[in-house]
This record gives C-alpha cells, sequence and structure tokens, in this order.
C-alpha cells in the first residue's frame, strides 16, 4: 500500500482547513476588526499553531487514526467526559457542514441574481440533501482529486492576492476598533482554521509518521496563516469594512470587483463553490461514519436492525441536524457555534497534552501557553457574542448541557439494563 507522502499531509491539512472558511467569514471579521482584519487571521492563526504543537507531541507518541477525542481520553480517562466530547465533535461536525452549505447556497444565489434569505437557504438545503443522497448510494464523490482541489482553490486565492497587490487601492480602509473587537472578530472566525488535526487521522497511512505528522502539522497551519492574512488585506484594501460586511455571505467575491471585475467576481465564487460542495461531501462522509462509531462504542444508543440502519442511520440524523441548524441560524451563530466547539475540543486537547508532557517528552511551558490561548480564546468569544446575541451563547451551552446529559444518562441506563440481564441469566 502507498504511504501518504509529506506533501499529501499538508494538502489534507490545508484543504480541511481552506473547505469554506476564508470565503464564509471575512466579512463576519471585517465588521469587527475592521482594517485590522488581517491582525485577527493572524491572531487566531497563532492559536492554532499552539495547538498543533500539542497534535504534534500526541501524534509522535501515538500511531492512531483516533485524533482529538483519542488524545483527549489518554489525559483524562474519564467515561462520560470522553463520551460528552465525542458528542461535542459531532456536533461540531455538524456546525462545520452548516457553514459549508450557507457559504455554497450564498454564493450561488449571488452568482444567479437571485440572491436573498429564502434562495440562499434553499439553495443550501439542496446541495446538503443532493450530496447526502450521494453518500446514502455509497458514492464519495472527491475522493482521490482532494490534491488537485486544494491546488486548485490555492491558485485562485493566490492570483486574487498577487492582482490584487498589484492593483488595489491604497491601505486597508475604515477606523482601528478597540483591541476587543479585534480579538471577537479573530475568534469569531476561528473556525477557518479548523482541519489541520485532520493531518494526525492519516497517521497510520503516513510515511514515516514520527517525523512526517508534526512537520505536515506546522507546516500546512503556516501556508493557511500566510493566504488568509494576504486575503483579508487585499479584501480591506480593496472594500471598506462597511462594504465587506453588506456583502458578507459573500464577501470575498465582492471583494475581487474593484480590480478584477465580474470575472473576478465569478472566479472566485467557482472557487468558493468548488471548495464548499468538496467539503461538504467529505464532511458528510467522515460524519455519519463519527455517528456509526459513537453508537458501535455505546456513546450513542446503538443503530436500529432494518433498510435504514448503521451508517445510513447516522446520515440521515447528521443531515437533518444540518438542515436545522442552517434554516435557523445565520452566518454569525454558525460561525460562534463552530469556533467555540472546536476551541473547547482544543483546550481539552492542549489540557491533555499538559498532563501528559513528561509522557509525550514536550514542553510544558508551551503546552501551558497553548491551553491558555484556546482557553482565553473561548473566553473572549463568549463574552463578546453574549454582549449582542446572548441567545446563541444560551444555545452553546444548551448544546454542551445536552451532550453531557445524553452521555451521563444513557451510560446509566445501559448500565442497568446490563445489571437486569446479568441478574435474568443468573
Amino acid at each position: 500500500m502507498k504511504r501518504l507522502s509529506f506533501w499529501e499531509l499538508v494538502s489534507i491539512g490545508v484543504g480541511g482547513m481552506i473547505g469554506g472558511g476564508i470565503f464564509s467569514v471575512l466579512g463576519l471579521a471585517a465588521q469587527h476588526a475592521g482594517p485590522l482584519t488581517p491582525v485577527s487571521f493572524l491572531l487566531a492563526g497563532i492559536v492554532a499553531g499552539l495547538t498543533a504543537y500539542s497534535f504534534a507531541a500526541f501524534s509522535r507518541r501515538y500511531t492512531t487514526r483516533g485524533g482529538a477525542v483519542e488524545y483527549i481520553a489518554h489525559g483524562f480517562k474519564r467515561g462520560e467526559m470522553v463520551g460528552t466530547v465525542n458528542l461535542l465533535f459531532l456536533f461540531s461536525y455538524v456546525v462545520m457542514l452548516a457553514l459549508y452549505s450557507y457559504t455554497f447556497g450564498s454564493y450561488l444565489s449571488a452568482d444567479l441574481g437571485m440572491y436573498s434569505e429564502l434562495t440562499k437557504r434553499l439553495f443550501a438545503v439542496l446541495v446538503l440533501v443532493f450530496f447526502a443522497a450521494l453518500n446514502l448510494r455509497g458514492a464519495k464523490v472527491v475522493g482521490r482529486s482532494e490534491l488537485l482541489i486544494v491546488a486548485t482553490k490555492l491558485f485562485i486565492l493566490l492570483f486574487f492576492v498577487v492582482v490584487g497587490l498589484l492593483l488595489a487601492p491604497g491601505l486597508p480602509k475604515g477606523s482601528v476598533p478597540p483591541l476587543i473587537d479585534v480579538l471577537l472578530g479573530a475568534f469569531l472566525i476561528f473556525l477557518a482554521y479548523e482541519g489541520f488535526e485532520l493531518i494526525t487521522n492519516a497517521s497510520e497511512e503516513a510515511e514515516d509518521p514520527v517525523v512526517n505528522i508534526p512537520k505536515a502539522l506546522f507546516t500546512s497551519v503556516a501556508i493557511v496563516i500566510l493566504v488568509y492574512v494576504l486575503v483579508s488585506y487585499v479584501a480591506v484594501s480593496s472594500l471598506n469594512p462597511a462594504e465587506l460586511f453588506k456583502y458578507r455571505d459573500y464577501a470575498l467575491a465582492e471583494a475581487a470587483k474593484p480590480f478584477l471585475g465580474t470575472a473576478g467576481f465569478l472566479l472566485i465564487s467557482l472557487a468558493a463553490l468548488l471548495s464548499t460542495a468538496s467539503a461538504i461531501n467529505a464532511t458528510l462522509f467522515g460524519a455519519a461514519r463519527i455517528a456509526y462509531v459513537l453508537a458501535k462504542e455505546g456513546v450513542l444508543p446503538e443503530a436500529h436492525r432494518g433498510p435504514w440502519h448503521g451508517i445510513t442511520e447516522g446520515l440521515v440524523l447528521v443531515t437533518a441536524a444540518t438542515v436545522f441548524l442552517v434554516l435557523f441560524l445565520d452566518l454569525q451563530g454558525i460561525a460562534f457555534l463552530g469556533s467555540a466547539g472546536f476551541l473547547i475540543i482544543y483546550t481539552l486537547v492542549n489540557l491533555s497534552a499538559l498532563r501528559m508532557r513528561k509522557e509525550l517528552q514536550a514542553s510544558g511551558t508551551v503546552l501551558l501557553l497553548s491551553s491558555l490561548s484556546t482557553l482565553l480564546a473561548l473566553l473572549v468569544l463568549v463574552y463578546g457574542v453574549a454582549r449582542t446575541n446572548p441567545a446563541e451563547v444560551t444555545l452553546l451551552f444548551g448544546v454542551i448541557f445536552l451532550a453531557f446529559f445524553v452521555e451521563t444518562v444513557y451510560r446509566k441506563v445501559k448500565m442497568r439494563r446490563l445489571h437486569m440481564k446479568l441478574w435474568r441469566e443468573i
């Protein structure tokens, strides 16, 4: 079996991060950070890079497909916590699916000149149902073409950067906002960096994983930081923050208009549609299997027998939950839940690594810094959103409570049934 090379591993990380993030959250970052939007992307990237150190430390010690959930299990060894994290991880995948679908619907409706709340959500649901139906038939559309897709969208983004730096007029526009708004902008769009951890899931298929997995983690994060900072710099030099926020659902395409015209709008839209479509398919494929594995491992109720069971049942559950988010949340709500969810998971990974620093032979100072960075980012995010959208914060805490409640109650019910079965057998 051919092993994954270093650059193939990097493409997994870069492809995971640029799945749709920069195409969807640029306007949100500009709303809060204004001309300092590139600084927000840089700060979020630094937090991601520090967390990548924890993943790298674990990857040198454990060659496994388990990734974040298994790393947390090694550090905490508590069934309820690990089960709850599993459910939060699944929920975070659902949120990312909602983001990709919402972005696809926004760009497609704008391209067709039919942009409205109704049409963007309609197209979002249709593309989600389309790929769910393909997955039900066992078709993994993207598959081996991921490297080509990553190369194509990187080429389009770099073309946008090069032409923009040459033709976009002047420096970033707008007044400098308070530091808290720059930080809020950074951590609200943190989910744009979600995906580098997928590299660790390929540990068993990688060439020399002890060396290549850590290198690929840091390289992929560094590449994406550079791309995001340059792209956001050109965007805020092209349009002022108010305009970027006005067209926030497809802000990057709108930012290409001043120096590339309608052709630039369509080119960026093409990259967004290609990127989000492949991300929807790949994430559906993975999330359905996560739901199935959780059921098999006892975190969720076991799938029922019959024509709708196993991975199919997980796919239907994930698709239905995603449709609910797409229909009832706006872009900021989706971004907040996604960023907060992954910051929680990454904080637990960092704390787990910190607890195991001697076994992992990693720097306690760096691990402490990575733990503090994700924790503080989460606190700033929750505080900032609570000021204007307390309902979204309530929803986040409701999801966390529900995950813990479901895991705790189900575990107790399962054990009680097991004891009753053993008692009857005696």
